[in-house]
């Protein structure tokens, strides 16, 4: 999806109305400015289904992404079902990094584009500028 300036600030705009409105309704005002001042215009498209968007393609950093935070769920989940044998053996196995892994993040001063991208998918609506 793209959206011009203009569509940009109609929308900001609509979105402070239906928050000083109280307005519940099917949108969320928060999540809608998140996704502008984030620039995540692919966030629509995910986080509303029934609307029938335009032809899109999801972006292939944000694919990227989410393999990622998968892949890396995926082993901090395996590790935690390991039994304390296995987990020295993997400390072994695996130096340095066999040891608790973890997921540090993405390199502010390298990928900030995945970084903000793995914080907008992992908070959606608590990221608006």
């Amino acid at each position: 999806m793209q959206l011009s300036d203009g569509e940009k600030l109609i929308i900001l705009m609509l979105a402070d109305i239906y928050k000083a409105q109280k307005i519940k309704g099917d949108f969320d005002p928060k999540f809608i400015e998140s996704t502008i001042h984030n620039d995540q215009l692919w966030g629509f498209n995910w986080q509303y289904t029934g609307i029938p968007f335009g032809p899109y393609q999801t972006p292939q950093s944000v694919k990227d992404v989410g393999n990622i935070l998968d892949m890396w769920m995926m082993i901090e989940e395996g590790h935690k079902k390991l039994t304390p044998s296995d987990k020295k053996q993997l400390e072994k196995d695996a130096e340095p990094f066999g040891k608790n892994p973890k997921f540090l993040g993405f390199d502010g001063n390298n990928e900030t584009d995945l970084m903000t991208i793995a914080h907008y998918r992992i908070h959606p609506a608590s990221t608006a500028g």
